[in-house]
């Protein structure tokens, strides 16, 4: 067939239906392949080496759908059609009789493929759904493989381009956990085992996808999920199976073909989707090709290979592929296109790239499915509830990371979107599996609990966790975290119901939940800074400044003496934020005093401080063994060159020495890895917990995600470009401080540089919001 993806009329994906041993349908699947979810089990009689000595066999590791959805019991055409069947019902969903009957059917079958049965057992299934007789296929289609459904796509295409159909429905089912398959996958010696960890987990999948042109999708109102853009087919000569390695210039070709016809030739693949599925020759073909078919540049593009969720379904890898895409498609922040590509064993090589629909009501879809409570698997839901609690204790450490930045945060808040969506589909199931978690009295289990209770709107779920987790000061934090996940317009109702309570707890959070979206409360706030609740008091005070709130200033200096420490704080905080700079002394007050606010005290005061004041008190603290950290981390934010060779020498002690390397960082905007100035971790140095039993020390590392600086390779740094600083002026990162510089430090910094870059920015613009540097 001709490459004819430059005609105006687009091909769309309209319909899909999924089954994986993760799911029943297209979106808990993908929810859970989104978020990185596997669902392994052993098989009964095919066994392979259990360890890597092959002294113990176990059973293969397979990934299969679970016995109370299909019967290991049931095998060949009947198992396909177990498969089957419920993808072609979610596809169809909504498409009249007549619209069912006039479109073509591109179905294939590769369970006990020889089986005639196959097509009267689907039928006598999907007797309502009419289904019209199928064409058959001959050998050298069914020799493509794990291509054919590829394959199939693109003639369906042609179909839809030539007029023959208004749309076609494309599907497959493939299942390698038959005791058959696998047993000739282990003579093979291909399944992955104790002494093979470079083979494959094998699994099954059924999909359907439903294709028509987009005049034709939009003439009935149909949902776009995607749009199939190019292709592009290859042969390899020397396919893995033979002796001879595989020079990929197969799938070179076919993605050379699919790019040809892209208006960046490939540069705006932002994410390709392949069939790897552990083995080596797939891993070394796709080397080989990513380095010959995009263009040079400093792009990263994301690699997904489904099969580390559901395992190789085969010949429906195709489907897994396509509807994996349509997932990513489906995100906040989409990729524009991707690229998906699958391999057969015999040589055939394809690939497909797709674009964004519009935009589809990812809630409605969600609703429709919690109707339906059955597609997601007990197990799977279990897994999402642990992954969000555990990404989300994970997501409070990189927000802070001297490392990772806005991209990474928001890579880390898509596989915690994915999670939340799979918890959503549970329906009832997903709630009562959050329910049940909140009795361990753990913050993360209320940040997913919260999501669902206030994504439902079931006030018997939202008064659930305020009546636990309100009155508690660390558990509301998940409770507020979730308020300010969901966007504004989702959780406006419910927060403007807390500002009008009288229970301080829930003012609280109304509160807080407004500061992380940047909303002003009005007079509400001023009023909760006079109420004598001091947990309420501290957080209304640390508002004032986020929102700036200028007006709130006599308030915040009425509460510089406050007898509470976290009062204290945060009114002086929120005032030099707002532009004045009398609050100094309570500042260093509070740094010589406090344990939980001493280093934001350092930082705040350093940043307000004249130079010279700011560089004696910095040599008082760097005298004093208990605050020589202080110290250092207080030059940095200093800023001051005439402090680098201080610093210089600070690397040389060990406790002291990755801290001294980021403050080198933040002034001369030197990178301690990227700059080759790393280290090694000194011989016999240890910090935080151990392995012993009897070491009563369980603090964590603080510099564990720093590197290691070496100080004579700084030191040389330093000579090479020590006469573009001059002494008494403050830099951050290697430049003066302006508006220009810290707008670019928020753009590209770490997620430390950031929130630095933040503080500053609200220091030249009192008045104006700080600058949210946790929403990603």
């Amino acid at each position: 067939m001709e490459n004819m993806q430059t005609d105006i009329d687009r091909i769309a994906v309209t319909g899909l239906g999924l089954v994986t041993s993760l799911g029943l349908s297209a979106p808990s699947s993908l929810a859970a392949i989104r978020g990185v979810i596997a669902s392994f089990s052993e098989h009964e009689t095919v066994l392979v080496n259990g360890d890597e000595y092959g002294t113990e066999l176990c059973g293969a590791k397979i990934a299969r759908l679970p016995e109370h959805a299909i019967s290991r019991r049931v095998s060949g055409a009947d198992r396909a059609v177990a498969l089957l069947a419920p993808a072609i019902r979610e596809c169809a969903e909504g498409l009249s009789a007549e619209l069912l009957k006039r479109a073509n059917w591109r179905i294939r079958c590769h369970v006990d493929s020889e089986n005639s049965d196959f097509t009267d057992i689907l039928k006598e299934q999907l007797q309502d759904l009419a289904i019209p007789a199928m064409p058959c296929y001959d050998a050298d289609s069914l020799a493509l493989g794990r291509c054919l459904f590829f394959e199939d796509v693109i003639q369906a295409i042609a179909d839809l381009r030539c007029g023959s159909c208004g749309m076609v429905l494309v599907g497959c089912v493939d299942s390698l956990c038959e005791t058959t398959v696998l047993d000739k996958l282990c003579e093979a010696d291909r399944l992955k085992s104790g002494t093979n960890p470079v083979g494959f987990i094998a699994g099954e999948a059924a999909g359907v996808i439903l294709l028509e042109l987009e005049s034709h999708a939009r003439s009935r109102n149909a949902a776009l999920h995607a749009y199939i853009s190019a292709w592009g087919r290859g042969i390899e000569t020397h396919p893995w199976t033979g002796s001879t390695r595989s020079t990929a210039k197969g799938l070179s070709s076919a993605f050379r073909e699919a790019f040809a016809l892209l208006p960046g030739k490939g540069e705006e693949i932002d994410l390709v989707i392949a069939d790897l599925n552990g083995e080596r020759a797939r891993a070394y073909e796709w080397g080989l090709t990513e380095g010959r078919i995009f263009p040079i540049d400093d792009k990263i593009r994301e690699l997904k290979h489904p099969a580390d969720c559901v395992g190789d379904c085969g010949a429906a890898m195709g489907i897994v592929l396509l509807a994996t895409a349509a997932g990513y498609m489906s995100e906040t922040s989409p990729p524009r296109r991707i690229a998906i590509s699958t391999s057969d064993d015999g040589g055939a090589r394809r690939v497909l790239c797709l674009e964004k629909g519009d935009d589809r009501d990812n809630d409605a879809l969600i609703r429709n499915e919690q109707e339906k409570c059955l597609t997601a698997l007990p197990a799977v839901i279990e897994q999402h509830s642990d992954e969000v609690s555990f990404l989300w204790v994970l997501r409070n450490r990189l927000m802070k990371s001297p490392l990772h930045g806005l991209n990474e945060l928001a890579e880390h808040d898509k596989r915690i979107e994915a999670h939340l969506d799979g918890l959503q589909l549970a329906g009832k199931a997903g709630w009562e599996m959050c329910e049940a978690a909140l009795r361990a009295g753990d913050t993360a289990d209320y940040f997913s609990a919260s999501i669902l209770a206030f994504k439902s709107g079931e006030e018997a779920r939202i008064a659930c966790l305020l009546d636990t987790g309100a009155a508690d000061l660390t558990l509301s934090k998940g409770i507020i975290s979730a308020l300010g996940w969901l966007p504004y317009s989702q959780v406006e109702p419910y927060i403007k119901r807390f500002l009008t309570e009288h229970s301080p707890a829930l003012l609280r959070i109304g509160i807080a939940a407004s500061a992380i979206h940047r909303v002003d409360p009005g007079k509400l706030l001023k009023d909760a800074i006079r109420n004598d609740n001091q947990a309420l008091k501290a957080r209304s005070l640390k508002a004032a400044g986020e929102l700036g709130r200028i007006d709130l200033l006599p308030a915040l200096v009425d509460n510089l003496s406050h007898g509470d420490e976290a009062c204290r704080f945060f009114a002086a905080w929120s005032a030099v934020l707002l532009g004045d700079r009398n609050t100094l002394p309570v500042l260093q007050s509070i740094a010589v005093s406090s344990a939980y606010y001493q280093e934001k005290a350092v930082m705040t005061a350093f940043r307000i401080m004249e130079n010279r004041n700011a560089l004696k008190w910095q040599a008082n603290l760097a005298a004093n063994p208990g605050t020589t950290r202080l110290a250092v981390t207080g030059a940095g934010i200093l800023g001051d060159p005439l402090l680098i060779p201080w610093l210089l020498e600070q690397m040389k002690t060990p406790v002291l020495s990755r801290v001294a390397g980021e403050a080198f960082t933040v002034i001369t905007g030197a990178d301690i890895v990227v700059d080759g100035l790393k280290g090694k971790k000194p011989d016999g140095f240890e910090i935080g917990p151990t392995d012993d039993p009897e070491d009563g020390d369980v603090e964590m590392d603080a510099d564990e995600d720093l590197p290691w600086p070496d100080s004579e390779l700084a030191k040389e740094w330093w000579h090479r470009h020590r006469d573009i600083f001059s002494n008494g002026e403050r830099y951050f990162l290697g430049k003066a401080i302006s508006d220009t510089h810290l707008q670019h430090v928020l753009c590209f910094g770490s997620q430390r540089q950031r929130a630095h870059a933040a503080i500053e920015s609200a220091l030249l613009n009192p008045g104006r919001p700080l600058f949210e540097t946790r929403a990603s």
